[in-house]
């Protein structure tokens, strides 16, 4: 069975030869950028197929080019595309057009097979002229060849990209064609089969020769009723509801029709939408047919009333069962892949909103300590000590902000890909069960690099250093640092002796943040290798799965096309239990104090890092803490804020003397703020 889909770009205006490098670029070496793939948190990892990231060339199995019936290699095509792209007319919008072929994975393509699809590919789009680079990955569980529709020919005009814009029935012409051609098996309720002589359509396309009463659907409507095998509520309500408007004589007669399939006319703000009974389906008035806008309806007939809820439940057509329930199948590993990362972003979320509060308790406490200190104008004022505490601590919440915001936005990444993935059936749900654990280095003074570790191999990517492991062998990362916080990718004791030693290096204690099981383990450990670890428990709520409610609306009619009950389709899948889940905390988990009474002290850490940040900026500014003693009012200033000689104590100011007591301060040997 093959599969042919486009990719929708987001590019606009000057954007698209840059998305069209970016794409080239992505599909010569198979890897994406962006925090997902810093973190390690790339789709192929989460696969049901052990599919570990390898070299460039295990990713990328083959490469090449085709235009005008020409084959071409990789190189030449490139040059090509450059120089297509420098002749690219301000008509062509959208020059870069990224198709994904995709087979089972027990069928096998090579290059051959590729240059095959792009040259049949071509001939159903009617864009032979246009230039198509292609590349074969193996980075999933099945070959999937990506394409690079670039329609410009070869004087940079723009080419068409399908017969009459309709993309799509010509990529499932071609779908057919090669089925047929490559020995592949055909998908199910296909809407083409081909034979040795033609492509044949197994439905006729419907023609409409009164286009005025009955509008076509967009193409984005026909393409989603390709895909899920359900008619659409628009081509319903065009169909079977335009003719009982035009028919009715006011709004009584109109609003009775209607009630007989579940529909009702509501007005919404200026407009009107037509709304099934349960609220789950509604279309515009305007999209079904101008002439039934809600103005021009209330203009013909009179104000809008309210109507009566109708007695009959709206059911959608199904076109093809076995294509809806393939569909709503698929939408439903999806929605719950989906699920569960948003499960783990909540979690997220929570536990910065618990790491910010702690680090506010902290400094208001160190604040109070700074205000309970005897005053020394002649070093530093309380003042001046007290607002270089709050600096730090708010660096610090920025930074710690900045750490979760890039694992969630990771995480988001992550989510859009398996919203795109063809196949979500090939997800392992049990691996997307991350919790999330990491520990956090606070106060580190050195700054992140590769480490050595035995039976470890790190590898810098972005702004990450990624600790794969050489024993176990696994699919992913064993743990990523990034800034002042290193993931846990999983929680094997291994994982976390690498991942404490590791911060050991950086700094002398840690702080876990995690489950209660996390914890501990990580405090038994820490306390055989000697590192303190401080625990941070969060306690958060359970975090409730959502689904898809555009998919949910179509299940029941899937279902009875199907002749069956509660099925896959309609099934909403319970959670799986966490220890991480728990809505309290053992006692044996004792979470490090962040509000302490008046015996608490400054940690020694924190004076270091006080005494080092004053010293900075007493050299950035240039400070004289002489200009903020006690003055003696009986001496004459020469002016308001300006010491004289005899302020100084010390005479006239010789050539080469010191100005200033931080001029002074810096002819002496520089203090130890290590102490």
């Amino acid at each position: 069975m093959m599969v042919i889909v486009e990719k929708p770009a987001k590019e606009k205006g000057g954007a698209g030869s840059r998305h069209a490098r970016s794409l080239a670029r992505y599909m010569e070496i198979a890897k994406r950028d962006g925090q997902a793939h810093e973190f390690g948190l790339d789709l192929a990892h989460y696969l049901l197929t052990d599919k570990s990231p390898g070299a460039p060339e295990e990713r990328v199995i083959d490469l090449g080019g085709l235009t005008q019936g020409q084959n071409m290699d990789w190189a030449a095509a490139r040059d090509e595309m450059e120089r297509r792209l420098a002749l690219r007319s301000s008509r062509s919008k959208k020059p870069a057009r990224h198709v994904i072929a995709s087979v089972h994975g027990d069928e096998i393509l090579d290059g051959n097979s590729c240059s095959r699809i792009a040259m049949v590919l071509a001939e159903e789009l009617d864009c032979t002229d246009a230039l198509i680079l292609w590349a074969l990955h193996g980075d999933t569980d099945n070959l999937h060849p990506h394409l690079l529709v670039l329609t410009l020919d070869q004087e940079g005009r723009a080419t068409p990209f399908g017969p009459g814009g309709l993309s799509h029935e010509a990529m499932q012409r071609a779908c057919a064609r090669l089925e047929y051609e490559l020995g592949l098996r055909s998908e199910p309720g296909a809407r083409y089969v081909a034979d040795a002589h033609n492509v044949r359509r197994v439905e006729p396309i419907e023609t409409k020769t009164d286009k005025a009463k009955h509008p076509s659907p967009s193409l984005k409507t026909l393409q989603w009723e390709e895909e899920s095998g359900v008619e659409s509520f628009t081509r319903f309500a065009q169909k079977q509801l335009a003719p009982l408007l035009h028919a009715a004589r006011n709004w009584s007669d109109a609003q009775t029709a209607l009630a007989e399939h579940g529909v009702m006319a509501i007005q919404t703000g200026s407009g009107g939408e037509l709304r099934s009974a349960d609220g789950l389906h509604h279309v515009k008035m305007s999209v079904v047919d101008r002439k039934l806008s809600m103005p021009k309806l209330i203009k013909k007939w009179g104000p809008w009333t309210a109507p009566e809820p109708p007695e009959h439940p709206f059911i959608p057509r199904i076109i093809d069962p076995e294509r809806a329930g393939a569909w709503a199948t698929r939408d439903q590993h999806r929605a719950d892949a989906c699920g569960i990362i948003q499960e783990r972003i909540a979690r997220l979320m929570a536990e910065k909103l618990a790491a910010v509060t702690m680090l506010e308790a902290e400094r208001r406490i160190c604040r109070a300590e700074v205000a309970a200190l005897e005053a020394d104008p002649a070093v530093i004022g309380v003042g001046a000590l007290q607002s270089a505490v709050s600096s730090m601590f708010k660096s610090r919440i920025a930074d710690v902000r900045a750490q979760y915001d890039a694992r969630i936005t990771a995480l988001r990444q992550l989510r859009a890909e398996i919203d795109e993935f063809p196949d979500p059936a090939a997800i392992d749900l049990p691996s997307l069960e991350g919790n999330d654990a990491s520990f956090d280095l606070g106060w580190a003074p050195s700054q992140p690099g590769r480490r050595e570790l035995r039976g470890y191999r790190s590898v810098e990517v972005g702004n990450a250093i990624q600790y794969w492991s050489i024993e176990e062998g696994l699919g992913q990362p064993a743990f990523v640092e990034r800034g002042n916080r290193i993931w846990l990718q999983n929680t094997s004791d291994a994982t976390l002796r690498a991942a404490l030693l590791v911060a050991r290096d950086r700094h002398g204690d840690v702080a876990a943040f995690g489950g209660k099981d996390f914890i501990r383990q990580a405090q038994r450990l820490g306390a055989e290798l000697g590192i303190p670890v401080q625990a941070r428990p969060i306690a958060q709520p359970e975090p409730v799965r959502k689904r898809s409610r555009r998919a949910e609306r179509w299940y029941a009619a899937i279902d009875a096309a199907a002749g069956r009950g509660q099925n896959v389709a309609s099934h909403t899948a319970d959670p799986s239990p966490e220890a991480d889940r728990a809505s309290t905390i053992d006692r044996d988990v004792a979470p490090s104090p962040v509000n302490a009474s008046d015996g608490y002290r400054l940690h020694m850490r924190l004076r270091r890092r006080v005494r080092a940040l004053v010293a900075q900026r007493l050299a950035r500014w240039d400070w004289d803490p002489g200009e903020y003693r006690e003055r003696d009012p009986s001496v004459a200033r020469a002016g308001p804020h300006k010491y004289t000689d005899a302020d100084r104590g010390s005479g006239p100011i010789k050539p080469g003397e010191p100005r200033t007591a931080m001029q002074q301060a810096r002819g002496q040997s520089p203090p130890d703020w290590s102490r």
